[in-house]
């Protein structure tokens, strides 16, 4: 990723330019030469933000699970929680591992989090000394403890998956992944609040490039087989309950264990959280790792008024958690050791993230100018001020 500082000069470039666009959109009405001189000029402005952005874009990286078979029948099982569920008419990607401390700690530097947590995207490691992985030393750093306790040495928080994110904190790392901001790109937040609101559920912009899963994609990735266009009980491919076992599982093979507390934890880590993907063998149907065990995951649905749906089940919690006739849920700003995410992405597109592109930053930047001027509702904010 580039400097942050670059970042920060482009922005103020971004935000002049972008008012002047604004200013300019009245002027358009006028007639005549006045008219084509000032479109002109707001071309000019698009292109220079376009080359800035374009000269200093990065890239971060993800896995991807392809899943296909567009139009697939929801899932027919008796059960509330299973029924109805899963089918989706489109093709698209979701990632196969959980963002990891590495990703987070990438989004936390580009956007300049507060190391107070005062703007809601960070939950500062001295609250929770052991489950954070991102400690802040004039930038967010991934942090290392060693643990006394279970005298097995360093533990590694790089390629653990990312704990303490609150629902909107997941919209929001998204939103960065398509715009480099934090406000817009897949969701839209004005003054902390999510538009619609957060009763109605969050309104994704249909052109976004990534985004958070909606249950219906979440669920068709980890429960549904297109070989037997059918469904099964839990996330390896299996209606047996996975073993609880440290990674890679040792009963057979490993092709149905999973991370979670079967009376006692399935790793003796403190915190027992594994690496992204550590059961390599235990994969959904469509080839994902982890949606069953290690973190509760975050989707678009509500469960309940301001309460957001979780699905897959943790480290912490039983086998029947992992099942697909669990669905469980939080209120959209809690946060804890056990709960994370993984994102969503459109079909088509090369394996990395362009962070920003450039077209996209300007046109969310009208998408806020449109939607900054409805009436919006105060409640549920959701700070990053």
């Amino acid at each position: 990723m580039c400097d942050i500082s670059i970042w920060e000069e482009i922005f103020k470039i971004y935000v002049n330019c972008m008012s002047y666009i604004i200013f300019c959109v009245f002027r358009l009405s006028l007639k005549g030469a006045k008219k084509m001189k000032t479109a002109k000029q707001v071309l000019a402005c698009m292109a220079v933000v376009s080359l800035l952005v374009a000269s200093q874009t990065g890239a971060m990286e993800f896995e991807w699970a392809v899943i296909g078979d567009a139009g697939n029948e929801f899932d027919t099982n008796s059960d509330p929680e299973r029924y109805g569920y899963g089918s989706v008419n489109y093709e698209y990607r979701i990632s196969k591992f959980e963002v990891t401390n590495a990703q987070y700690i990438e989004f936390l530097n580009a956007v300049g989090a507060a190391p107070d947590g005062s703007d809601g995207l960070y939950v500062p490691s001295s609250l929770h000394p052991t489950y954070l992985g991102i400690v802040y030393d004039g930038t967010f750093k991934l942090q290392t403890h060693t643990e006394d306790n279970q005298n097995t040495g360093y533990y590694f928080y790089e390629n653990k998956p990312v704990t303490h994110v609150t629902f909107c904190d997941a919209l929001r790392f998204v939103n960065w992944l398509n715009s480099g901001n934090t406000e817009n790109g897949a969701y839209m937040f004005v003054n902390g609040n999510l538009v619609p609101d957060y009763y109605n559920g969050a309104l994704r912009n249909p052109s976004a490039t990534y985004w958070l899963p909606s249950e219906d994609e979440w669920y068709k990735a980890a429960y549904y087989d297109p070989a037997t266009e059918e469904y099964y009980e839990y996330p390896t491919g299996s209606n047996t309950a996975p073993v609880s076992e440290a990674p890679p599982g040792a009963t057979n093979g490993g092709e149905n264990s999973a991370n979670y507390k079967d009376g006692v934890h399935a790793v003796t880590t403190d915190p027992p959280l594994t690496d992204v993907g550590a059961y390599y063998n235990a994969d959904s149907p469509y080839g994902t790792s982890d949606q069953g065990g290690s973190l509760w995951e975050w989707n678009e649905a509500i469960l309940t008024g301001q309460y957001r749906v979780l699905r897959g089940g943790s480290f912490n919690g039983s086998a029947s958690h992992m099942s697909a006739t669990w669905r469980d849920g939080d209120y959209f700003l809690s946060e804890g050791p056990s709960v994370g995410f993984r994102i969503a992405s459109e079909y088509d597109i090369d394996g990395e993230t362009a962070i920003p592109e450039p077209l996209s930053l300007i046109l969310t930047g009208f998408s806020a100018f449109g939607l900054f001027v409805r009436k919006m509702s105060s409640q549920g904010r959701c700070p990053r001020e």
